[in-house]
């Protein structure tokens, strides 16, 4: 596995299986190229898709007080994704945190209206 951060983990990783993550999520169009994956540990790539919602709901790059809680690999990751959006479409404002699924939960996700008022 290529991500750099299973060293520190607490508690200890069990298990080897890394997950290939789309830098540009396949839900914004991402192709699944070699240059678009990345090889990381189940824990960063769900901490990616995290920070991700984060940059989705400030509309841009979230506050230093946001980002600091997350790893430099996973500031990188979103970021990479952030600058490399299309910029014809809207992403979805969740994702499941394993998979890059919407977040069939919130009502926008899938193309929705969300609720409406009367």
């Amino acid at each position: 596995m290529s991500c750099p951060c299973t060293a520190a983990h607490s508690p200890r990783l069990t298990t080897t299986v890394g997950v290939n993550h789309h830098i540009v999520p396949k839900s914004w169009g991402g192709p699944s190229t070699p240059s678009n994956i990345i090889e990381i540990c189940p824990t960063a790539h769900d901490l990616v898709h995290e920070l991700l919602n984060h940059y989705v709901r400030a509309g841009g790059r979230p506050a230093w007080e946001v980002r600091r809680r997350y790893v430099a690999l996973v500031r990188d990751l979103a970021e990479q994704a952030w600058q490399h959006r299309p910029l014809d479409r809207r992403p979805p404002l969740t994702w499941a945190s394993a998979g890059g699924e919407p977040d069939k939960a919130h009502p926008t996700a899938l193309g929705g209206q969300g609720p409406t008022t009367t």
